[in-house]
Formats: C-alpha cells, structure tokens, sequence
C-alpha cells in the first residue's frame, strides 16, 4: 500500500515496516502497472495481490488487506474499484458483490 501525505508517500511494505519517500502518490500511480495496483482514496494506492476482503459498512466500503490493515475506499472511486476487482469477462457488468480473494503476494501490499 502507499499512503500520500502532503507532497511525500508513505510505502508499506510486506514485513510492515514503512519508509517515507519525497514522491506524490500520483508519481507512484503513474510509475507502477494499472493491472496491479488500484487508487481507492485520494491518499491511498493498494496492491490488488493483497486485498482479501471487501466489506461494505455503514461508513463505506472497507478494503482488508492480508497484512491485516482495513482501508476505506471514498465513495467516488467504489465504482471503478468494484470494476477493478470484480469484472465480469461474460458481460462487462460489474456484480453486485466482490467475493474475498487471495492472490500471489508481491512486496508493497
């Protein structure tokens, strides 16, 4: 996962550590591939190989990642991400549910 924060990014890593780097997020959703990572909230990009779990709450959708951190997707990007996590490949409609997942696991989650 990498978390923007005023003009720098936060990159989580798999062990759970953290490390701060003098980049923008949208550097980052720029640099890394479409397929792999999603932008869920202004200030949040998440690798699609960690999310398990997708729980829809009063306050939102949450993501669950496997290093066992729940994020919030903003309302405006649920849309594209369901698309992104869930398409139909018969159709091109998106379901109405996203069903938990495990992927391959790279090292930013």
């Amino acid at each position: 996962m990498i978390r923007g924060a005023k003009g720098y990014s936060w990159l989580h890593w798999r062990d759970g550590s953290r490390h701060i780097m003098a980049y923008t997020l949208k550097h980052y959703e720029l640099q890394l591939p479409n397929a792999a990572y999603i932008r869920i909230h202004q200030n949040c990009l998440v690798n699609r190989a960690f999310v398990q779990k997708v729980q829809l709450t009063h306050k939102g959708p949450m993501l669950h990642l496997s290093s066992g951190e729940k994020v919030a997707v903003s309302r405006r990007r649920w849309v594209s991400v369901k698309r992104a996590l869930n398409p139909n490949p018969w159709t091109g409609v998106v379901e109405d549910h996203v069903p938990s997942a495990s992927f391959a696991a790279s090292d930013l989650d």
